[in-house]
């Protein structure tokens, strides 16, 4: 979860290029586990955006380092609120 807030706040100061601040974490959806040597990748796309605040959809996914023919599948997505 803190890896989904840091790529959050990433994609919001890349928009605003001021200081932000985490207002809520909403909509977190547990899909699936990870496990130890699995690699995680995480995506953050902004889905609002007004004068002050942010909304950003997060989805984190893995593909496993044993299996090389598995493709990725989504373990977690949330959704960020931001305030700048």
């Amino acid at each position: 979860m803190k890896l989904m807030d840091n790529a959050a706040g990433c994609c919001a100061f890349r928009h605003c290029r001021t200081n932000i601040v985490t207002v809520s974490i909403s909509k977190m959806d547990f899909t699936g586990f990870v496990k130890l040597g699995d690699i995680v990748t995480i995506r953050a796309k902004m889905i609002f955006c007004s004068a002050k605040s942010m909304e950003i959809l997060v989805t984190a996914s893995l593909s496993s380092a044993a299996k090389a023919d598995d493709g990725e599948t989504q373990v977690c997505q949330g959704t960020f609120a931001f305030v700048s």
